[in-house]
């Protein structure tokens, strides 16, 4: 998933409604003056962090699991890459207890 965010003219992006909780905007408007960015780039930045946050989890998980994420035809590892999905389904695959991993894979066998 790229989630780079690229210079884009403002008129160039479709504008979005949201609702936020008043002790939540607060909080949003502080730490946009501090990092000294818009509300808009705030709210941006910190959506962007959250997905590569995931996305970094989720490969981080298979790595340990034994499991690497690579490019096809590159690594060490000759099989394709992951799709996000993939990496969704065992990343929470992984965050389950032994048991209950133990467990999905029985009924999935069925």
């Amino acid at each position: 998933m790229n989630t780079a965010i690229t210079k884009t003219k403002v008129s160039d992006l479709p504008a979005t409604t949201l609702r936020l909780q008043a002790a939540l905007l607060d909080q949003l408007k502080r730490e946009a003056t501090i990092n000294r960015r818009s509300l808009n780039m705030e709210i941006e930045e910190r959506l962007v962090a959250s997905f590569q946050e995931l996305e970094e989890k989720a490969q981080r998980n298979a790595m340990v699991h034994g499991h690497y994420v690579t490019e096809p035809g590159k690594g060490k590892d000759p099989a394709p890459a992951l799709s996000e999905l993939q990496r969704l389904l065992l990343s929470h695959f992984n965050a389950m207890p032994p048991e209950k991993q133990l467990a999905l894979l029985t009924v999935l066998k069925r």
